[in-house]
């Protein structure tokens, strides 16, 4: 063998050597970046110098095993009683974690570093450290993208002051009594048919699964101020939206897992579908009216986003789509269930609704409310804040830090995500310096302080992002519960099992049944 050609041999092998050598640095250098932007080290370290700790998480997973164990055995071994204490139902994983670090910690999602905030005072620190601040993840936007989209709950920056501008103008004052009409409208139909039943079915008291004719009701009242004449295909794209909400919370979703966005929408093909089923039959509506008006797009809230889109003021038609899920979904929601759960209480609470009813009686005489009378329904004011202190109708709201920020005594790292937890704020003993937090007490509203001095109460959200729709809803609740009480009385039915569930809102699992009789 030649020496020339053994030296070939050396030189290759020397290559091969040098070149696996580089790759294997590389991949290492790779890995070892990888390690330092999803380890939580690093993170968990800056916060327990401020005193804040919080579970051990697991790399990539973060602390999603923990919560899942943790809700398997809360399950098991409680048999939960009719209770209105509701979150170790929801949210074992946070009153064992409370009782470990304390009223702030910070857990992890998958790779997502989230702030775990109860105190009031910490609250109003970041609700006036402007809104522009915060933001929505990008985790919770990607996992909840089939039934948002980017529309207001999701939108950051200008595009939210933008459609919050919009949306707005159909909702200041004097519109919010305009649709009261619209309410009455919606609500004397379901009123009338109870009262047929109820004289069909003696004076024993007439059983009545009222949520999906409070349904029927807030549905009307929201599809009317969305599309108009259109309204009755509001009906039908409500239907979907809420089999898409079944599909995508009652699937495996790997939040703030590194690739989750991917993995979710491959193994949740049935939500992406009903998403897009969704778009379509929301664009047919918007050519439908873009065909017909060749001049005006209409004085409904759809007409209002068109026009911004026509005359190229930022909005694209995919925004529109966006806007009419949120509002659709949302605008009807949070009011039905609010209402569903105001007459479960004032069924189990008979003096309360008594007091609700004569109320109603002094104020309309006996006659059908006007829009003038509903704030002054003070009695019902409270007993819809105590309603919705006990089943507020967001359980919690997330947000994210969009820069390093200063909030009271802590340093929040730009990315790191701050969790509310509506319910448990609700139910603090220490924010409400009373023992019975669990009970229904619409006392502790009489003189509208409370809370919500101090923002323990916060039904609505809070801050700059605070919903802008509370001033309709609130609107919506007395004008459909003046109706109901003056006309009815009830109580719980025995069929009715307590059984409250969470996907994005607090509902009945199994309907709402509820005895009604007529008002002598």
């Amino acid at each position: 063998m030649s020496s020339g050609f053994i030296c070939y041999q050396i030189y290759w092998a020397s290559s091969m050597d040098t070149a696996a050598l580089l790759t294997l640095t590389l991949f290492l250098l790779i890995v070892y970046r990888v390690y330092c932007i999803l380890s939580p080290k690093p993170t968990k370290q800056m916060m327990q110098c401020q005193g804040i700790l919080g579970p051990y998480p697991k790399l990539l997973l973060g602390n999603l095993l923990d919560m899942k164990k943790i809700t398997q055995n809360a399950s098991k071994n409680h048999n939960f009683p009719v209770t209105h204490n509701l979150e170790p139902r929801f949210f074992p994983y946070f009153v064992q974690w409370k009782k470990a670090y304390g009223k702030s910690f910070v857990y992890w999602l998958g790779s997502e570093a989230v702030l775990y905030v109860q105190q009031p005072e910490l609250l109003q620190e970041i609700a006036s450290s402007g809104s522009l601040n915060w933001g929505r993840p990008a985790f919770l936007k990607n996992d909840r993208y089939p039934l948002f989209g980017n529309g207001l709950i999701m939108a950051e920056d200008q595009d939210w002051l933008h459609q919050r501008r919009i949306v707005g103008q159909a909702l200041t004052a004097e519109k919010v009594k305009g649709l009261f009409a619209t309410v009455m409208e919606a609500s004397l139909p379901v009123v009338n048919k109870w009262s047929r039943r109820v004289m069909e079915g003696g004076q024993s008291g007439v059983e009545i699964e009222v949520d999906g004719d409070l349904e029927n009701i807030t549905t009307h009242v929201i599809s009317k101020l969305l599309f108009g004449s259109s309204y009755e295909k509001g009906f039908v794209i409500l239907a979907k939206l809420r089999a898409l909400q079944q599909a995508l919370f009652k699937s495996i979703r790997l939040v703030g897992v590194p690739g989750s966005r991917f993995i979710s929408r491959v193994g949740n093909r049935k939500a992406w579908k009903l998403g897009k089923e969704v778009n379509v039959l929301i664009m047919e509506i918007i050519n439908a009216r873009l065909e017909s008006n060749t001049t005006g797009l209409g004085d409904d809230l759809l007409g209002l986003l068109l026009k911004e889109v026509r005359h190229g003021k930022g909005l694209t038609m995919q925004d529109v789509v966006d806007e009419c899920k949120t509002l659709l979904l949302a605008g009807q929601e949070t009011t039905k269930l609010s209402l569903t759960w105001t007459l479960m209480l004032l069924a189990l609470n008979p003096h309360w609704q008594q007091r609700v009813r004569e109320e109603v009686k002094e104020i309309t005489r006996g006659a059908d409310p006007d829009v003038d009378m509903l704030s002054k329904m003070k009695i019902m004011t409270m007993v819809l804040n105590e309603s919705m202190r006990l089943y507020p109708p967001v359980a919690y709201t997330v947000r994210q830090a969009k820069q390093d920020l200063h909030v009271g005594n802590l340093k929040i790292p730009k990315g790191m995500s701050v969790f509310i937890n509506i319910v448990g704020m609700h139910e603090d003993p220490d924010t409400w310096a009373r023992d019975d937090v669990y009970e229904f007490k619409p006392e502790r509203f009489s003189n509208g302080e409370s809370s919500k001095r101090n923002s323990g109460f916060m039904p609505f959200g809070f801050g700059g992002r605070v919903c802008i729709g509370e001033k309709m809803a609130r609107m919506e609740q007395r004008a459909i519960l003046s109706m109901i009480i003056s006309k009815f009385t009830f109580s719980i039915s025995p069929n009715y099992t307590h059984s409250p569930s969470f996907l994005l809102s607090i509902m009945p699992s199994n309907g709402m049944q509820l005895l009604f009789a007529l008002v002598d």
